[in-house]
């Protein structure tokens, strides 16, 4: 009599383990969907691959940098813990700060920039960037300096 696993008994669908995990998908078959990622869902792809991710969804709550719970009420990985990048169709936009786990509040961040849109320029005086100005025009052919 040979004895069967969860692993390859493919007669019982995989189901959450309902446990608390804080590293690591706790449905292998959330884990699959991400590994082979979403072969029978193109939309969910295309989503993941834009950046609607997990850690971007009103509803995930995050348990350290990489990993946290799904908490959408009509996620079918709702009360899975899931990889930030781990993306699915319940995913709800709210950016990659705070979240408010509705699907009608936004979370307010009073103006703080999560994602700064350009780079700070450096403070500096007038000659100290010209000299910097300079110094970056050395080496370059005559031609491209009066350009």
């Amino acid at each position: 009599m040979v004895m069967r696993t969860r692993w390859d008994d493919s007669t019982k669908p995989r189901t959450n383990t309902n446990r608390i995990k804080p590293a690591g998908f706790s449905s292998l078959d959330a884990e699959k969907l991400y590994r082979t990622q979403w072969p029978a869902e193109p939309r969910v792809k295309e989503q993941y691959f834009i950046g609607l991710q997990c850690g971007g969804c009103s509803f995930y709550a995050e348990f350290d940098v990489n990993w946290g719970l799904c908490c959408h009420p009509r996620s079918r990985h709702r009360f899975e813990t899931v990889f930030e990048h781990f993306t699915c169709p319940s995913f709800q936009n709210e950016g990659w700060g705070p979240h408010s786990f509705s699907t009608t509040m936004k979370c307010e961040c009073h103006g703080v920039d999560i994602w700064p849109s350009k780079k700070p320029e450096p403070i500096a005086e007038p000659r100290v960037r010209r000299a910097m100005r300079d110094k970056g025009k050395q080496g370059r052919r005559p031609s491209d300096r009066t350009r």
